[in-house]
This record gives C-alpha cells, sequence and structure tokens, in this order.
C-alpha cells in the first residue's frame, strides 16, 4: 500500500517524466549504416530557425536539435517561408519527410508543404520565350491538407519533385498550416532531398590510376597519412577495383590507405579536410576528384563538370609560425588550375624555407564535395616537378615625357618615293607599284617595326579586292608636313580614284585619311581596308610583343590570336594598340570621329607579325554611286613610349576635348554601387503585393540592406504589364496598382535614399497593344529572308531604329513616363550593343536595304535624350550595354555583359577600359543574366570594387547569391560609400605599376584621400612588396590585405602584405595620391 500511494502521489511528475522520456526516444537519431555520401543533397538541418520567415499568421515556429516545431492557434491560418541558396531538384529528384501532425484543419484550401524555383524574370502573358520564369512549372505541393494525418503520431512520406517541378532548382519551401477549433502542432522530424540513384554508380573515375611500380626515383616524396573514414575508393568510383596500394597518376607517386578508406566533404555544407604534413616541403600533390551539383549557365542549363573558382575551393597551408598561405591547385594532366569530376593528380606550391605543419582543403561550395584518396609532400627544397608559370601582362613605369625635337621633313626621290620623318618616327613609301609601306622606323625603339612591306590601304570592288599594282599615281602634292597623294585604278573594270592625305608635326602622331571616288557613272559597291598595315613586329621575340584591344571586355596579351570589334557597344573606344614589353615602345592606331561612322577594328597577331587594320562597309558594301566619294574618318598612327597606357591618355585628351554629355543628368546614378532589378509580377514578391495591387519598395529595400548591405538604386522591368495588351508597347496604362500607386511608391524610394529606374523596351512591340494594332508594323525589322522579325517565343516585333515614327514615339512615351511617374531614370532594353542581329533590309524606314542598326541607334538616343531633358527633374537615360565612346554622350548609365562568359583572352579583372576612359559615366555589371537562381560566386562583385564598378542584382538575394557573395557585398558598400567621393571621382586611374607580375592595382582619388584597389590574378597568395608610392602618403585603413606594414623612405613609400588568390583589396591613402 506504500508502494502504491507513492507512486499515485508522484503520478503526475511521472507522466510528465515519462513523457520526456518518450520525446526524447523520438527525436533521438537511430543508429544506422553509413550514409551514402552522395545522396542527401540538402535538409531542414541545414537552415537555421531564424532563416525561416514568418510570412503571416498566428503561430510560433521553433527549431530544436533534431525537429521542427510550428504551433498555431486555434482557428487560424499560419505561413512561413524559407529561402535558401538553390536546392537542384534535377539530380536530388526525391524528398523524404518525416512529420507528426495534431490539430491541423484537413482540407484545407491551401498545401502544407510547397516548393518554388525562384525564377525570376520578365513575364509576358501567353508567350514560352527564355526569359518568362512562368513558361515552366517551377512550383509544387509536396504535402497536401488532404493527405496529411493528423493524428500525432509519426508518418513518413517519400515522393518525386523533378517532375512535376520542371525548372532545375527550388529556392524557397513554404510552409502554411491552418487549424480548427483546437490548436495544432506539426513537428519535422525528417525534410531531405536526395538523389534516388547514388547508390547505384560511381562518382568519379580512377581509370588515371596506374600501379606505382618502383619508387627508387623518389627519395624526397613522403606519402601523408589520410585519416580513416568509413567511406572507401572501391564502393564510390570506376576503376576502383584491384587498385594497389601505390599508385601514380601523372607520373606522381601516392600511397592510399591499407583499408582504401579515403576523405569525403558534405555534399549540401561548406567543409574542411585538415591532412597533417609536419615537413618543410616545396611541393604538394594531392590526388583527388570533386562531385559537383548545379550549374553556372544563364539561359541553358549545362551541369558544372569543374571548379575554376578559388572562392569555391582552396588549399590553405599553415607553418609553424602560425602564418598561412592559399593557393588554387594545378591539374597535372589537365595543365590548367581546375578541379574536375575525374579522381587526378594536384599539385600545390609551398614555402620549403618553412616548417609545414598542416593544410586545409576548403571546400566552400554549396552542393559540391572533394574525395581525397591520398596525399604526397616533397621534402627538398626543389620541386618535384616544375609547373608552368603563366606569363602575366604587367604594366609598365610611365615614360618619362621627352622633349618634343625637329620640324617634319618631307622628301620626294624620283616622284615615286615618299618619305615623312620626325625625332620620333619615319615613314619610308613607295609608290612605283601602287602604294606599299616600305619601312617604318621608330626612333624610340631604334627599329624598322616592319619584317617586309605593307600595303596602306585595301580597296574591295563589287567582292573583289583591287591589286596594289592597279593603282598609278596621278599626282601628289607637298605642303610643310602635309603630303596628298592621287591614284588612279588603271584596270577594267574598276573606275575609281584615290586620294591618300598624310600630314605629321613634332609630336608621336601621324595623321592621314583615305577618300575612295568613283570616277565613272556606274554605281560602285565598294569596301575599304584603312589603314591595312601587316608585318609588325616590335621586339626580337614575338612573346614580347603585347596587343590591347579594348573590347567590352578588354583583351590584353601577347598570344597568337584574331580579334574584330565593331565600334559599338562590342568596341567602345576609337583606339588599339600594340607595344613591346622589353622595349617598352609601341604603336597604336587611332580615329578621330565626333560624328559616329560605322567601322571594325581588326588585329591578328601570329609569329609572322601582328596586323592592324580598320575596315569599312564591312557589314554591307559601301555604294557609291556616279561620281559619288566615301572619306574614312582621320586616322592617327602613334609611336609611343611605355606601354598601352600612353596611346589610351592620348585617347582620352583628344575625346575630352569634345566630349558633351548631360552634367546634371549624370549626377543622377553617380552614387549607385548596388542597383535591385525587380519584377511586379514575375518578381522576387518584395517589391509589388499583387493581392492587394500595391507596390512595396520598403520590403525590398529592407530585403537588400539585410543581405547585401544596401542598395541605391531600384531598376522595375514590367511595370506596364497587362494582361490584355502584354508586356511592351503600352506604357501608360498601369494595370498594376494604377499611376499614384507607382508614383507614391517611387516617393517612398526616395525617402529611403534610393533613385528608382523604369524600364522600357527599345526594339519590342506586342501586337497586342493599342500601338502594335495600328503603327508597329510600319516600324517592324524585315531580315534578310524578307520576313517580319519577332521575339521567339511570342509574337513580340522588333521595330527598326531607323524608322522617324518609331524614334518619335519613344521620345514621347519615355517624356511622359518620367513626368507621370516621377522615375529618376527611364531605360531602353537591347540599346548599347548595336548588334548586327538586328539589321533591317526594308526598303520603308529612311535608310539603306540592310543597314546595320548602330546608326538607327545612336540616332534614337540622341532624339530621347533631347525630349527627356524637357522633364521637370534631372532624369538619367541608361541602356543595356555600355555603348561607344560618341553615343554615350547621350545616356549616363549603362549595364555591362563584360564579365560574362569565358574569353581567354581578356585583360585580368575583366576590364571594360571605358570605365576609365569616361569615369563619370556609371557602369553597371550585369554578371549574372538569366532567370533562375545559380547562387552566384563573389568573383565578379570582388571585380566590381576593384574597378570601382555598380553590380546589377535580381532574384531573392538568399538564393541568387551565395552566401560568400552577400558577405563580400556588405563590406563592399560600406566601403564604397564611405569612400564615395573617390570612387566617384574623374581622377582614376587604371592598371598603375605594381611591385609583382599578377597583382593588379587602379587608383581612384578625390581631394582629401586616394584609393587603390588591389586584384590578384595568380592561383597563390602573393606576399611581398605589393606596391610602392611617391612621397608619403598617410594609410588610413585598409581591407582584405593580410598582414599589411609600410616603409617609408626619403622618397617613397613602399606597402607590404599578402592578398589572396582571385582576391581584391582596398587600401584608403590620405593627403597624397599614388603615382
Amino acid at each position: 500500500m506504500l508502494l502504491l500511494s507513492t507512486i499515485r502521489s508522484h503520478s503526475c511528475t511521472y507522466f510528465i517524466f515519462i513523457l520526456s522520456l518518450i520525446h526524447f526516444m523520438m527525436d533521438a537519431q537511430p543508429a544506422s549504416a553509413v550514409p551514402h555520401p552522395a545522396e542527401t543533397g540538402w535538409s531542414f538541418h541545414c537552415a537555421e530557425q531564424s532563416e525561416w520567415e514568418k510570412i503571416s499568421g498566428d503561430g510560433a515556429l521553433t527549431k530544436y536539435t533534431h525537429h521542427l516545431s510550428a504551433f498555431v492557434a486555434a482557428r487560424a491560418t499560419a505561413q512561413w517561408a524559407l529561402i535558401t541558396e538553390p536546392i537542384w531538384v534535377y539530380h536530388f529528384s526525391s524528398v523524404r519527410i518525416k512529420y507528426r501532425a495534431r490539430g491541423i484543419a484537413p482540407g484545407a484550401n491551401l498545401p502544407i508543404l510547397q516548393l518554388h524555383s525562384g525564377s525570376t524574370g520578365p513575364v509576358t502573358p501567353g508567350a514560352n520565350n527564355i526569359e518568362n520564369p512562368l513558361t515552366r512549372a517551377g512550383a509544387a505541393s509536396i504535402l497536401s491538407s488532404s493527405d496529411l494525418i493528423s493524428d500525432g503520431e509519426l508518418h513518413e512520406l517519400t515522393t518525386q519533385v523533378y517532375p512535376p517541378i520542371q525548372t532545375e532548382q527550388i529556392d524557397q519551401i513554404i510552409l502554411t498550416l491552418q487549424t480548427g477549433d483546437q490548436p495544432g502542432l506539426f513537428e519535422i522530424h525528417e525534410f531531405s532531398f536526395f538523389d534516388p540513384n547514388a547508390k547505384r554508380q560511381p562518382i568519379f573515375s580512377c581509370l588515371a590510376l596506374s600501379a606505382a611500380g618502383n619508387l627508387d626515383d623518389a627519395p624526397s616524396l613522403r606519402f601523408l597519412r589520410i585519416h580513416e573514414s568509413p567511406y572507401l575508393l572501391v564502393d564510390l568510383a570506376d576503376g576502383a577495383d584491384g587498385l594497389h596500394r601505390d599508385v601514380r597518376c601523372a607520373g606522381i607517386p601516392f600511397r592510399l590507405n591499407s583499408t582504401q578508406s579515403i576523405a569525403v566533404t558534405s555534399l549540401a555544407e561548406r567543409d574542411t579536410i585538415i591532412l597533417d604534413v609536419n615537413e618543410r616541403c616545396s611541393q604538394l600533390f594531392l590526388l583527388m576528384a570533386a562531385n559537383l551539383v548545379g550549374t553556372d549557365g544563364a539561359f541553358h542549363f549545362t551541369p558544372r563538370a569543374q571548379i575554376t573558382l578559388p572562392e569555391r575551393f582552396i588549399i590553405t597551408k599553415v607553418y609553424d609560425d602560425d602564418t598561412f598561405d592559399r593557393s588554387f591547385p594545378y591539374h597535372l594532366a589537365g595543365k590548367a588550375h581546375i578541379v574536375d569530376t575525374t579522381m587526378n593528380a594536384y599539385a600545390v606550391p609551398a614555402d620549403a624555407n618553412k616548417r609545414l605543419k598542416q593544410i586545409r582543403i576548403e571546400e566552400r561550395m554549396p552542393y559540391g564535395q572533394i574525395f581525397l584518396a591520398a596525399a604526397t609532400a616533397v621534402c627538398s627544397t626543389e620541386p618535384y616537378i616544375e609547373i608552368p608559370k603563366k606569363r602575366f601582362a604587367v604594366s609598365l613605369p610611365a615614360p618619362i615625357p621627352t622633349p618634343t625635337g625637329k620640324n617634319p621633313t618631307l622628301t620626294v626621290e624620283k616622284d615615286r618615293k615618299f618619305t615623312l620623318e620626325n625625332s620620333v618616327y619615319k615613314l619610308e613609301m613607295n609608290a612605283e607599284n601602287g602604294l606599299q609601306l616600305v619601312s617604318l622606323l621608330h626612333k624610340p625603339l631604334d627599329k624598322n617595326i616592319l619584317l617586309h612591306s605593307s600595303p596602306i590601304f585595301t580597296i574591295t570592288v563589287g567582292g573583289t579586292a583591287v591589286p596594289t599594282h592597279h593603282f598609278q599615281l596621278q599626282t601628289y602634292k607637298t605642303e610643310s608636313n602635309m603630303l596628298e597623294l592621287h591614284w588612279k585604278v588603271i584596270e577594267e573594270p574598276f573606275d575609281m580614284l584615290a586620294t591618300l592625305h598624310m600630314s605629321a608635326d613634332e609630336t608621336s602622331l601621324c595623321t592621314m585619311a583615305l577618300q575612295i571616288t568613283n570616277s565613272g557613272y556606274t554605281p560602285q559597291s565598294i569596301r575599304v581596308r584603312f589603314p591595312d598595315l601587316e608585318g609588325i613586329r616590335l621586339s626580337r621575340d614575338s612573346n614580347d610583343d603585347f596587343y590591347l584591344f579594348p573590347l567590352m571586355r578588354t583583351a590584353w596579351g601577347n598570344e597568337n590570336i584574331r580579334l574584330n570589334g565593331v565600334h559599338s557597344g562590342e568596341f567602345p573606344l576609337q583606339f588599339m594598340d600594340l607595344y613591346s614589353e622589353s622595349l617598352a615602345g609601341g604603336l597604336a592606331l587611332h580615329t578621330r570621329g565626333k560624328e559616329l561612322v560605322l567601322k571594325r577594328f581588326s588585329l591578328e597577331k601570329t609569329d609572322a607579325g601582328t596586323k592592324m587594320g580598320i575596315d569599312y562597309g564591312f557589314s554591307t558594301p559601301i555604294e557609291l554611286g556616279g561620281k559619288e566619294s566615301f572619306q574614312t574618318l582621320p586616322t592617327v598612327i602613334e609611336f609611343h613610349h611605355g606601354d598601352w597606357h600612353t596611346p589610351f591618355h592620348t585617347y582620352k585628351q583628344w575625346l575630352h576635348s569634345w566630349y558633351s554629355p548631360r552634367s546634371a543628368a549624370r549626377q543622377v546614378l553617380k552614387n549607385v554601387f548596388i542597383c535591385r532589378r525587380d519584377y511586379p509580377i514575375g518578381g522576387t514578391g518584395y517589391l509589388f503585393d499583387p493581392y492587394h495591387q500595391s507596390y512595396t519598395f520598403s520590403r525590398l529595400i529592407g530585403e537588400s540592406r539585410e543581405t547585401l548591405g544596401g542598395v541605391d538604386m531600384i531598376d522595375i522591368s514590367g511595370w506596364a504589364y497587362s494582361e490584355t495588351r502584354g508586356r511592351v508597347g503600352e506604357y501608360h496604362r498601369y494595370e498594376l496598382g494604377g499611376c499614384e500607386n507607382l508614383h507614391g511608391g517611387i516617393e517612398q524610394s526616395h525617402r529611403g535614399g534610393v533613385p528608382v529606374g523604369l524600364y522600357l523596351e527599345g526594339y519590342l512591340i506586342d501586337p497586342r497593344s493599342e500601338i502594335g494594332s495600328k503603327r508597329a508594323r510600319d516600324w517592324q525589322i524585315i531580315g534578310r529572308d524578307g520576313n517580319p522579325k519577332t521575339w521567339q517565343g511570342n509574337e513580340e516585333m522588333f521595330m527598326c531604329s531607323y524608322a522617324p515614327d518609331w524614334r518619335d514615339f519613344m521620345g514621347k512615351t519615355l517624356l511622359r513616363a518620367a513626368q507621370e511617374t516621377g522615375a529618376d531614370a527611364l531605360y531602353i532594353d537591347q540599346y548599347g550593343f548595336s548588334d548586327a542581329g538586328k539589321t533591317c533590309y526594308s526598303d520603308h524606314h529612311s535608310h539603306e536595304i540592310g543597314a546595320h542598326p548602330l546608326l538607327g541607334e545612336h540616332e534614337m538616343l540622341k532624339q530621347v535624350r533631347a525630349m527627356l531633358d524637357q522633364c521637370d527633374h534631372p532624369v538619367a537615360l541608361y541602356v543595356e550595354q555600355v555603348p561607344n565612346d560618341i553615343s554615350s554622350q547621350f545616356t549616363e548609365a549603362a549595364f555591362d555583359y563584360g564579365m560574362t562568359g569565358n574569353r581567354p583572352f581578356s585583360a585580368p579583372g575583366k576590364l571594360n577600359l571605358f570605365r576609365f576612359a569616361v569615369p563619370d559615366y556609371k557602369i553597371i555589371e550585369l554578371f549574372h543574366p538569366g532567370i533562375d537562381p545559380k547562387g552566384a560566386s563573389a568573383e565578379d562583385a570582388k571585380l566590381c570594387l576593384f574597378h570601382g564598378k555598380a553590380m546589377w542584382l535580381k532574384g531573392r538575394a538568399k538564393s541568387w547569391y551565395s552566401r560568400e557573395f552577400r558577405e563580400f557585398t556588405q563590406t563592399a558598400w560600406q566601403l564604397f560609400h564611405d569612400h564615395i567621393d573617390a570612387f566617384t571621382s574623374k581622377d582614376a586611374e587604371v592598371f598603375i605599376p605594381v611591385a609583382q607580375a599578377g597583382l593588379y592595382a587602379n587608383r581612384f582619388s578625390s581631394k582629401k584621400e586616394t584609393v587603390v584597389t588591389l586584384y590578384n590574378a595568380q592561383y597563390d597568395t602573393i606576399s611581398g612588396l605589393l606596391l610602392h608610392t611617391n612621397g608619403k602618403p598617410k594609410m588610413e585603413k585598409q581591407n582584405g590585405i593580410r598582414d599589411v606594414f609600410i616603409e617609408t623612405t626619403t622618397n617613397e613609400t613602399l606597402l607590404y602584405g599578402k592578398l589572396d588568390p582571385h582576391d581584391v583589396g582596398v587600401i584608403i591613402l590620405k593627403n597624397d595620391r599614388v603615382e
């Protein structure tokens, strides 16, 4: 009785204890076999409680150690959303859920768990074009209320999500709970996306491995111990059966663990493998493979197959003195800095002067993992094998200005040989058989830089090149420093005259122009290449000859290559250069066009020399009627000291002697560093509430500040959306929220200090719109095949930029939009590229049949800019790609695609030289196009800070941009705004001289300070002297550079430090400037 009484008296406590024990036992993880390392891609454990955002309702969500619990009050609905880096459902195509529910209403009208793709882009009603995020099913319910079992017991559900989801990724999980008369509880004990085929197929191949054989050739090698793990090579790899313990790969010996166990990082989370070394060694070799999931493609899904970015994978070498360096490994068989999905040998350098304590193999990827099978250390001061060193182009010190010499002289010999000479150059020409450049004497280099004689120009008539010897010199005229030569083509059917004007002064410049005249009455179709220089060699070794070719991503290097660039958004400046790094001098070609003329710059470098030329009539021939003439632009040949910076400075001096933008409009977007693109329909959901038909600018601004550090501009596309009239063409209906609501939202944004830009399409009109049904077909581009041009995937029509009424319509439309909405900036989509795909063959648009769109776009921008000047407040005009220098006068900002794609010839840092040619022009880098989130890396964001450019960001920041990206932009945004006067100054200098190859620096100076940005283009940490400056500036602060210290001498200041691979550093200097 006493025992029974005791039990009864404590029954309540005992009951609670039993419940707690049961809860604990259910919460505990059961013992199980080792999970497959590549099976699970994401689980709810990956997300912190704070990442679940409460959307609405009366409820509370709590994350415990092993489960997630959501409580909802009676007769209520509560909703939470988790936004995460993309979950790649194309690969992890199934979901497993274990849940317990009590009090959740059955038959509710909302799914319990729903997935969303994160696709973000412009929606055209009824269309299936590649940019429309609604063309593929990007949402799916994985647990409906009708399927829910709400009995308080644990239930398990496994279902396939890809398909029905048709996007390769999802980025959002929505949890929605509804209750009846009682409060509700919903617990998630397992929620994971997994690959149902993971255990059925190998992850990587070991076919590159072979038996090591005799190891007597490797006395300096030491095999490092890989810690035992439950993962065995034979279980995960193809070709691992029967492998010897000692193997070779790419000639390097390795020793596997006796059990064949390997080290593996997590697939779903960032992870690190630590390897003890405790040796002095000069080199390390790693036998490893990667498993990669996802894509970095923009509009077409191409699975990741390689790691190329140090941000995603790096080897940290920690020495006994606790210093460390970092390296991105070198693929020995692939002969490149890549990591791929086969088991292969990789080399990593080490400092043999210090004892290496350990290496940290840091895998920093969501949805990537590393398999490390073996490691070998080279315990000697000399490397086991030599790794090829990339030769980086370097910025040469600024040349010392040389005094001008004697006046130029002109010599004529036998009325056929002409010599134009001054103190810098000497040109020898022979007109005995046409006209040939016989010699180009570059006096600062003390050499003739022509390997053989070269034509000065080439003319093609009717598709046939006119041979040089068909040009017969008729007359010539000399006057002081000027030469004028006249030829006649002496062979039928060519009836042409050519006149060459050349002049020189005491500088390094030689100016010339060519005129071609149809001397007959029969129309002629011609193409002209002028100048047409070939066989140029500056250095004894052609590898010392470097080119600078300022495409939208500048080409700078010494490789053999062929480059072409239309003077448009493709090639926005008017010069190119070839210089000798060893001799510190070169030859540049400039055109001096203040009015736009269609032309193409061309450079081809081979072992036989370099060709440089400028083409006219390359797109469609120049049509010359009887007695009509064509004249090229004035062209300058510059014989210069130093590297390409010298002709770049020459070009900038000339450019700013006539360049005339709208100064007030340039101020509107001056301070932009982060520009957010969003869409009312098909967007993030932060900008616009479709249920209440109301703009919510504050939500987008808040999300930007929380995740990215800040926002400086909101760029809205789709604001003119109409379910019946389409997306483009009508810009006055304001069916989304109304004009007053949009205007009020823009004012709200202004109160937050954020200007707003509105998107208008520069080429497309929806045929359902009023203007589309009444006038647009008259303005439509006609293709070469005679068919009207439309946007693939819908019926939107392409307008011809030459059509006068279309220009008039656009000018009035943009002005009205600015006045009605109060927008700070108006955007014309697709403009700036001026690509040949918009060539029009109509005979009704006031242009030649087959006219290239360049001149039409130029006139459109000029006319629109003039209309916007009538607005009651300053309005910036911006376009999709940085236009050429002449057209850019009529715009204030542009997006830039120069960082997208793989261009192996490009300058380090993905440079668009226009940024430094016109420093007050706002370039907003668009480096993550497409409509799907990818978890973009920070590599290009770092380069934006390096160049002082803004960045264009769309989508939900937590899914579109990696954690590393978001962390970097928070720091970068603050740096930019703390030093905004310097970053937005016109006193900006690109690629100033530095102390080490592979290191690059830019300078931005205001009255009070100088900002120097540094970029390490190498794959290893740069250490030691980084930069030397004249004078004694004070370093105010720095960011991104390790172990910084300054040493001051009598005349200069030396900056030392460490900068990691592909990383960016910032130095703030006071009271002086870097030179």
